[in-house]
């Protein structure tokens, strides 16, 4: 049984920055049959997970030792109908991730010109990598909201923003938090009930909630 991050999944929600060191393969399931039965395999089950923005596992067995459940060929069409099997389908998602990143400049940008204050939460590698893609450093971002105790007191690489505990929500509370760690959005709303200004979701698109 394998587990990776799905494709699919990155492409659709347009999560450009889970891409970082130790987060490089995003994958689909008809290259993995390919290879299955380049080494005398086949895939017999595919189930979908909603862990990091999405992933798939996938069973695979000597063959008719399992029976192959539906899920192969669901998971088949559905790539080969999205255009997952098309180099053309990258490329669109090429410029509509330099959209993306233009966008979410602009509004933050926008807000702050506007004489807001603002912070996120979660020093996470994905981030990182947003906060660089977007070009936004402590000008714009005043601090960063971490749990981890190594993290705290430190900057986050690339832009300089400081990094800090919980407390500052409260002792220096921004207007806005930007919820890097986006794919747990929920969990982080709700352990910041205290919270009186408004969230920001950045992936898949700019949302205020």
């Amino acid at each position: 049984m394998l587990e990776f991050p799905y494709a699919v999944d990155f492409i659709e929600n347009r999560e450009f920055d889970t891409i970082y060191f130790e987060h490089l393969s995003y994958v689909l399931i008809q290259p993995v049959m390919q290879l299955a039965a380049l080494t005398g395999l086949e895939v017999f089950d595919v189930q979908k997970q909603d862990i990091h923005g999405g992933t798939v596992r996938v069973f695979i067995g000597n063959p008719g030792k399992h029976r192959i459940q539906a899920s192969v060929d669901d998971f088949i069409a559905a790539e080969k109908n999205g255009g997952f099997h098309d180099a053309s389908r990258y490329k669109d998602w090429n410029r509509e991730i330099d959209g993306l990143i233009g966008e979410l400049t602009m509004e933050i940008r926008a807000l702050k010109e506007e004489g807001a204050r603002i912070a996120a939460f979660a020093a996470s590698a994905k981030g990182n990598t947003l906060l660089n893609a977007c070009r936004l450093d402590r000008r714009s971002i005043s601090y960063i909201v971490d749990d981890t105790p190594e993290k705290i007191g430190r900057f986050s690489p690339g832009n300089g923003i400081p990094i800090v505990d919980r407390t500052m929500l409260q002792s220096d509370p921004p207007d806005y938090l930007i919820i890097l760690a986006w794919n747990f959005a929920r969990e982080i709303i709700d352990s910041t009930a205290d919270f009186k200004g408004k969230y920001i979701i950045p992936i898949p698109a700019f949302k205020l909630v």
